[in-house]
């Protein structure tokens, strides 16, 4: 059930998204869907932390690191509900964000990658993809590297 729905607004963070989300699109195979809406489970503790400094890699494998060490973002809400990403306050509530997270081009990560590796290794080690995901077909989460490259866009509380 959800109790509420917050825009996070934060015009630092969404300059800096914005910015990301132009060079992304000057890079990237022209049709290329830069921008996907997916979600991050998180507690109560880190709800300011991320509406002021948005997802910060520092805290990167908290929860997880299966495909790499960075920040992990799901397509089903139901996997962010999870009490592992989202565990409740003392009152029950458990939050979550809905993101605007810049997937870009991506291949299937692994647990030792720190930075996604090169896209054509054999022509440049230092153009790199934008994102790790699952699987590469129909993924159902995406690991980012780049701290700009996602933008907290709405806090939802709810309870299960």
């Amino acid at each position: 059930k959800i109790i509420n729905i917050q825009r996070v607004q934060n015009t630092m963070l969404y300059g800096q998204y914005i910015a990301r989300k132009n060079a992304m699109e000057k890079l990237n195979t022209p049709g290329t869907n830069n921008e996907t809406l997916l979600f991050h489970g998180t507690s109560l503790d880190t709800i300011p932390k991320i509406n002021s400094q948005g997802f910060n890699r520092s805290f990167a494998g908290k929860n997880a690191t299966a495909y790499g060490i960075g920040v992990y973002f799901a397509v089903n809400a139901s996997y962010s509900a999870h009490p592992t990403y989202s565990p409740p306050d003392a009152n029950g509530y458990k939050y979550m964000y809905l993101v605007r997270v810049l997937t870009g081009e991506f291949t299937i990560g692994n647990s030792s990658m720190i930075v996604p590796p090169a896209k054509n290794p054999s022509v440049n080690l230092n153009v790199l993809f934008d994102s790790l995901v699952d699987r590469s077909l129909n993924p159902t989460m995406y690991i980012i590297f780049q701290d700009a490259q996602a933008y907290p866009e709405y806090l939802i509380t709810f309870v299960v």
